[in-house]
């Protein structure tokens, strides 16, 4: 999914100093992408697609933003029943 060799190869070449590819190349963090992949795997298909299509960007900026939505709704989950994607009128028209 976000870790995907392919994709990964892509971004090295777009941005080689961008915060998921760094994930990816570290042979230490094999926890944290798993983690991340749980995490992802969980929610419907437009917020997952939307969270992994930012991971995968080559903007470090869209790759943080979205790493911060997938660990707040971590935290929320942990307290509430969160939807990542809410139906709110006017939101989904």
């Amino acid at each position: 999914m976000i870790f995907d060799p392919v994709k990964m190869n892509e971004l090295s070449q777009k941005n080689p100093n961008c915060w998921t590819w760094k994930i990816h190349q570290s042979g230490e963090l094999e926890g944290e992408k798993a983690y991340l992949e749980n995490l992802i795997g969980q929610v419907p298909h437009k917020r997952r697609d939307d969270w992994v299509s930012r991971l995968q960007s080559k903007h470090d900026t869209q790759q943080i933003a979205a790493w911060f939505e997938v660990m707040l709704y971590r935290w929320l989950k942990e307290f509430f029943d969160v939807d990542p994607e809410p139906d709110i009128k006017g939101n989904n028209a």
